[in-house]
C-alpha cells in the first residue's frame, strides 16, 4: 500500500525560477529542514486537477485540522506557502487532533507531530525568516545600507535575505541565501543612476534609502516588480489592527512615469491594495531634476494575524505612461506600530525670536495618549523640524529671513494623531554688514608706484573687501582683513578718493577718504656722451657717439645740436653716426631721449674728414663700386644661367638639375591633345643691365605673363624663361639640348646642356605620360585621426619625426625609393598607393606619397595628386606602416581620376575595412597591422611589447601616432585585434 507523503509547497528551484520570468515574488522562505523533509515525504506528479488530493492550510496544521477545508483544488504554484498537499488516490475528510486516517494510505500521528514541530520551530520563518515585530513601533531606516545586496548572515551594506525578497528583476533572487551580485548589489549611488537594478542610495547627508532603478526587464512592464517584507507577529497576543507608514523618494528624471503601490497580507497568497497610497512618478521629467520625499501612511484594520503567525508587507511597480528610461524610486522610514488612542489639542507656538541667524520659538501642545514622542512638522511638506517628548518643545530654523510658517504637532508613531496648525511668524535673522573707520597711511613711493595701507573695521561682512576708487568703482586691491595694501601703478602725483566695500555686497561700504599721491616719475638723465675719431667710408664721414643713460624710454637720438636733426637711433650706447658726403669742417653733437627730448645730455664738437668720391671708370682696372653695368671698359661681364625649380612660396630657387614643368603646373590650363610638351625653368643672374638673346638645340622659349606664356627670343637678367620641348623634339636631339644665353656685346654669355636620359626631374621618358594629370587619392589613417576635435582631420603630432626618405623601399613593400626635400607641418605620414590590375588584382606600379591632414595625397615635389607611369584605369590600394591595407572596389583612370577612399562603398568589402571616424560619414584605414602583414593580432601585439616604451620616435608600434609607444597604444589597438584585411593586398 502507498504511503501517504506530505508536501510542504514551498516554491522549489524549477518554480522559483517560473516565479522569477512571470514577475511573481515567492511568498515565503524555507529553511534547510524543511526541504529536507520535501525530499524524503514530497511526491512527483501530484499536482494534476484529476489526482483527487486534498489541501489542508497550515492553521490546519497547527490545530489539529480545525481549519481543513473539504474543497479539493489543484495544485497552485502561486498559492499560499501554507498549503500542504496530502498524497492520497481518496477525497479524505477533516479529523480533530489528528490528520485524517483512511484508507488506501495513512499519515501517522508522528508524521503530523514533525510537521508541526517544524512549523512552530521557525520552518516558517517566525524566528529567523521574517522582521520580528514585538508591539513597540518597528523602524527600518535603511541605516549604512550601501547596496551591498542580501544574504542570511547581512554586513552593515547589506539586508537580509530571510526577511526580503523581490520578484519582477532579470536576475534570480535566491531567499535565504547570497544575493550580492548584479541587480541585487548594485551597491551605493546618488540620484541621476542608469543601470537596472537595487541600490543604496544617500540621498541627503547621513540618510541612506533602498533605492531602485527601473529599467528594461528590471521592475517593469509588462508584469511589474515587487518589494517584499516579511514580518513575525511576536507581540504575545493576535494582531487586529496596524500602522503602517513609510516614505516614498521619487527622482523624476525621465519623460516616463512609474507606479509604487502598496499591498499587505495576512496568509502569503491573497494580497490587498491599499488604493488611498498609490503614488505615481510624473510622466514628463523636471527641468531640475531633485529627490521628492513623498510620506505615506494608513492603519489596517478588520485583522486577524495569531501570535506567531506572519504578515506581508510589499510594495509593487510598473510602468504607467510615456516611454524611453524610467525615473528611479526610494524606499525609505519604514514604521510598523499599533494604533494608538491619541489626541493633540491646544497647539500654540512662542513669538519667534532670533539666536544667530537662526529663528527660535517653542511650541505647546496638550497630548491625550499617543507613543509619547511627538514631532513639529512643517506643515507645507510634512517634514519633521523638531521631536520631543512632552509640551513644549523647542524649534529652531536656521537662516531665517522671515515670513511666515504653519506648524503642527502629530503623534510620531501614528501621525494621523495631530493638532490643529498655528501659523508662526518667522523674524529676519540675517546679519547685517557694516564697514566704518576707513583710513589711509601716508602714500609713498616704492619704484614708480605709490603705495599705502587702507584699515577699515568691518562687522558681518562676507570675508572679502575691496578697496575702490570712489570715483569710478575700480577695484584697487582686495582682503579679507584690515589693513589692505594698496598700490597705484605710475603715480605722478594727485590725490585719489578711496573707501572700502564688502565683494559680496557691495551696498554695504564705508565713508570715503581722500589719499595724497606722491609723484614717482623717476628722473631720466644721459651722462658722458663722446664720439670716437670720425673717419671717411667712400665719401661718408662715419663715428660712434658712447653716453650713459638712466631711467630713460630705451631709445635714444644723436642730434645735430645746432638744428636738432636726428643724425642716428639706438637703443644703448654707443650709436654708429654716417655723415654722407662729408667735404670736413666739424658738427657738434649731442644725444637726446627719444620720448622726452628734454632729457639730453651736454654736446660734443666732432671733427669731420673730407671724403671725396674716388674717380675710377677708365682705368682699366674693376675696382671699388664699379660693375660691368657701371664700367663696361673697366669690367668683365661676368654671369651665370642655372636650371630653375620653386619653393613652397612660389618663388624661383637655383636647381642643379633640369627640372620639368607640364602647362598645367605653370598656367592652370590643360595640356592641348596633341602634341604634348614639357617646359624647363631656366634663367640667367649677372649684369642687370644687359638683355640676353636665346637659342637652343631645339624647342621653343616662352616667358611667362600673368596666365598665360609669350613666345620670346630675349630674357632680361634674373628673370625665368621656359623651353618648350616635344617628345619629337627630344628624340631629333640625340639625348641632348643645350641652352645658350648671350649679352651685349658678345661677352655677356652662358650655355646650360640637358641630358634627357637621365637627371631630368618631372620627365618619366615619354612626355604624354608625363604629363598625365595626376591621379587625386583621399584617405583617412584611423590611429591619426583627431577623435577630439572630430573635425574631418588627422594629428600631425609626428610631423617633426617624418623622414625624408619614404619608410616604403624596405621590406615588405619594397617599393621604388621616394625623397621629399622637406616635409611641410600639413602631412600626417607617408603612404604607400599601388595600381592593382582589375581582372586579378596583380600589382602594376607603386609610388610613395605624402598624406596630408585633410586625407589628400601629395608627391614630393608637395603638389596634390601622384603621377603614374601606367595608362589606363586599375584598382587603387593604399598601404600603411602599422594600419591594414585596402583596395578600391572600382578602378580608376590614372589620368586625373579621383579615387575617394574614405567610404566604404568604394572599398573591397568595405563595411568591413574601415573604422568610423566619429560618426562625421568619413571613414579610416584600421590602426594595429604592426608588422604589416595585412591581420591584427597577438604578433602586432608582441610588436608594441618588444618596443617597450618610448617617446619622440618615428616607429611602427606607435600605434595612435602620437609619437610615443606606451599603454595607450595598446588600448588603442585592442579593439580591431582579429581584423584580417582582404587576401590581395595581404603579405
Amino acid at each position: 500500500m502507498k504511503r501517504q507523503k506530505l508536501l510542504l509547497i514551498s516554491l522549489l528551484y524549477v518554480a522559483a525560477a517560473l516565479l522569477c520570468n512571470t514577475g511573481i515574488a515567492q511568498p515565503y522562505y524555507y529553511s534547510p529542514n524543511i526541504q529536507s523533509f520535501i525530499t524524503t515525504y514530497g511526491c512527483n506528479g501530484c499536482h494534476g486537477i484529476s489526482s483527487g488530493y486534498s489541501q489542508s492550510t497550515y492553521a490546519g496544521v497547527v490545530n489539529g485540522g480545525a481549519s481543513c477545508a473539504q474543497a479539493v483544488r489543484p495544485f497552485d504554484e502561486n498559492g499560499s506557502p501554507y498549503v500542504i498537499k496530502i498524497d492520497c488516490s481518496t477525497t479524505l475528510t477533516c479529523g480533530s487532533n489528528n490528520m485524517p486516517l483512511g484508507s488506501p494510505c495513512s499519515v501517522s500521528a508522528a508524521d503530523i507531530a514533525m510537521v508541526r514541530a517544524w512549523i512552530r520551530g521557525g520552518a516558517l520563518g517566525d524566528n529567523t525568516y521574517c522582521q520580528s515585530f514585538t508591539g513597540s513601533p518597528l523602524t527600518i531606516d535603511f541605516t549604512n545600507f550601501g547596496g551591498g545586496g542580501f544574504t542570511a548572515a547581512p554586513s552593515t551594506s547589506q539586508l537580509s535575505s530571510k526577511v526580503w525578497n523581490f520578484g519582477g528583476f532579470s536576475d534570480f533572487y535566491k531567499p535565504g541565501q547570497s544575493n550580492t551580485g548584479n541587480d541585487f548589489a548594485r551597491g551605493p549611488a546618488t540620484p541621476g543612476i542608469t543601470t537596472g537594478g537595487i541600490y543604496g542610495c544617500t540621498y541627503t547627508t547621513g540618510n541612506q534609502a533602498l533605492w531602485i532603478q527601473p529599467a528594461s526587464n528590471d521592475f517593469s512592464g509588462p508584469n511589474g516588480g515587487s518589494v517584499n517584507l516579511q514580518v513575525c507577529n511576536n507581540s504575545g497576543s493576535a494582531l487586529t489592527s496596524l500602522t503602517i507608514s513609510y516614505d516614498i523618494l521619487a527622482y523624476n528624471d525621465q519623460g516616463r512615469s512609474t507606479s509604487f503601490n502598496f499591498f499587505y497580507s495576512t496568509d502569503g497568497s491573497t494580497y490587498n491594495q491599499v488604493s488611498a497610497l498609490d503614488y505615481t512618478t510624473p510622466a514628463a521629467a523636471d527641468a531640475l531634476p531633485a529627490v521628492v520625499t513623498v510620506p505615506r501612511s494608513t492603519t489596517l484594520t478588520g485583522l486577524n494575524i495569531p501570535n506567531g503567525a506572519l504578515f506581508f508587507l510589499r510594495w509593487f511597480g510598473n510602468d504607467v505612461s510615456g516611454s524611453g528610461s524610467r525615473d528611479e524610486i526610494g524606499l525609505d522610514n519604514i514604521l510598523v506600530s499599533l494604533p494608538v488612542t491619541c489626541s493633540i489639542t491646544g497647539v500654540s507656538a512662542s513669538t519667534a525670536v532670533c539666536s544667530g541667524t537662526n529663528a527660535t520659538f517653542n511650541v505647546s501642545f496638550t497630548p491625550n495618549g499617543g507613543s509619547g514622542v511627538y514631532n513639529v512638522i512643517n506643515t507645507a511638506n510634512n517634514a519633521i523640524l523638531a521631536s520631543g517628548s512632552a509640551s513644549p518643545i523647542a524649534v529652531s530654523i536656521s537662516n531665517s529671513t522671515g515670513g511666515n510658517l504653519n506648524i503642527n504637532v502629530v503623534d510620531a508613531a501614528s501621525p494621523s494623531c495631530a493638532g490643529t496648525p498655528v501659523s508662526v511668524t518667522l523674524p529676519d535673522c540675517t546679519p547685517v554688514c557694516s564697514i566704518t573707520g576707513v583710513s589711509a597711511s601716508t602714500a609713498t613711493c616704492s619704484g614708480t608706484g605709490a603705495v599705502f595701507n587702507v584699515l577699515f573695521t568691518v562687522a558681518n561682512g562676507s570675508g572679502t573687501y575691496q578697496v575702490i576708487n570712489s570715483a569710478t568703482s575700480a577695484v584697487l586691491a582686495s582682503g579679507s582683513a584690515s589693513p589692505i595694501a594698496v598700490t597705484i601703478a605710475n603715480s605722478t602725483g594727485g590725490s585719489i578718493s578711496i573707501n572700502v566695500r564688502d565683494a559680496a555686497t557691495p551696498s554695504c561700504a564705508g565713508i570715503p577718504v581722500s589719499v595724497t599721491l606722491p609723484d614717482c616719475t623717476p628722473a631720466c638723465s644721459i651722462t658722458g656722451v663722446s664720439a670716437t675719431t670720425a673717419t671717411c667710408s667712400g665719401t661718408s664721414a662715419v663715428f660712434n657717439v658712447l653716453f650713459t643713460a638712466a631711467n630713460g624710454s630705451g631709445t635714444y637720438q644723436v642730434i645735430n645740436a645746432a638744428t636738432s636733426t636726428v643724425l642716428a637711433s639706438g637703443s644703448a650706447s654707443p650709436i654708429a653716426v654716417s655723415i654722407a658726403n662729408s667735404t670736413g669742417g666739424s658738427i657738434s653733437v649731442n644725444v637726446r631721449d627719444a620720448a622726452n627730448s628734454s632729457c639730453a645730455g651736454t654736446a660734443v664738437l666732432v671733427a669731420l674728414p673730407n671724403c671725396p668720391p674716388p674717380v675710377f671708370c677708365g682705368n682699366g682696372i674693376c675696382d671699388g663700386t664699379e660693375n660691368y653695368c657701371s664700367c663696361a671698359s673697366d669690367c668683365a661681364c661676368t654671369v651665370t644661367a642655372s636650371f630653375v625649380d620653386f619653393n613652397l612660396g612660389g618663388n624661383p630657387v637655383n636647381s642643379v638639375q633640369p627640372v620639368a614643368f607640364c602647362l598645367q603646373d605653370i598656367t592652370g590650363e590643360t595640356n592641348p591633345a596633341n602634341p604634348n610638351y614639357l617646359f624647363v625653368p631656366l634663367w640667367i643672374n649677372g649684369a642687370s643691365c644687359v638683355t640676353y638673346n636665346l637659342s637652343a638645340d631645339e624647342g621653343a622659349f616662352f616667358l611667362e605673363s600673368e596666365n598665360s606664356l609669350q613666345s620670346t627670343a630675349t630674357v632680361a637678367n634674373a628673370t625665368v624663361v621656359w623651353l618648350r620641348m616635344s617628345q619629337t623634339e627630344i628624340d631629333v636631339s640625340g639625348g641632348n639640348t643645350t641652352v645658350s644665353f648671350s649679352g651685349s656685346g658678345g661677352n655677356c654669355t652662358d650655355v646650360r646642356t640637358i641630358t634627357w636620359a637621365s637627371g631630368v626631374v618631372n620627365y618619366s621618358g615619354n612626355v604624354a605620360n608625363s604629363c598625365k594629370a595626376p591621379l587625386s587619392i583621399r584617405v583617412f589613417l584611423g590611429g591619426a585621426y583627431n577623435f577630439t576635435a572630430n573635425n574631418g582631420a588627422m594629428r600631425t603630432d609626428i610631423n617633426s619625426l617624418l623622414p625624408l626618405n619614404s619608410p616604403y623601399s624596405a621590406a615588405p613593400w619594397n617599393a621604388p625609393a621616394a625623397s621629399a626635400a622637406q616635409i611641410p607641418a600639413f602631412i600626417t605620414d607617408w603612404v604607400l598607393i599601388e595600381l592593382r590590375n582589375a581582372a586579378n588584382n596583380a600589382l602594376v606600379e607603386s609610388r610613395a606619397g605624402l598624406l596630408a591632414s585633410d586625407g589628400f595625397v601629395y608627391n614630393t615635389q608637395l603638389q596634390q595628386g601622384l603621377i603614374f607611369t601606367a595608362p589606363g584605369s586599375y584598382k587603387v590600394a593604399v598601404r600603411h606602416r602599422n594600419h591594414v591595407a585596402v583596395m578600391s572596389a572600382n578602378t580608376f583612370d590614372t589620368n586625373g581620376g579621383i579615387a575617394n577612399l574614405t567610404l566604404p562603398a568604394n572599398l573591397t568589402n568595405g563595411s568591413t575595412q574601415l573604422i568610423d571616424l566619429g560618426g562625421t560619414g568619413l571613414y579610416g584605414l584600421t590602426p594595429g597591422d604592426l608588422n604589416a602583414n595585412g591581420v591584427v593580432n597577438y604578433t602586432d601585439v608582441n610588436v608594441l611589447i618588444n618596443a617597450g616604451t618610448t617617446s619622440n620616435t618615428y616607429t611602427t608600434a606607435d600605434c595612435n601616432l602620437d609619437g610615443s609607444v606606451n599603454g595607450a597604444d595598446f588600448t588603442f589597438m585592442r579593439p580591431f585585434v582579429q581584423q584580417i584585411g582582404i587576401t590581395p593586398v595581404r603579405y
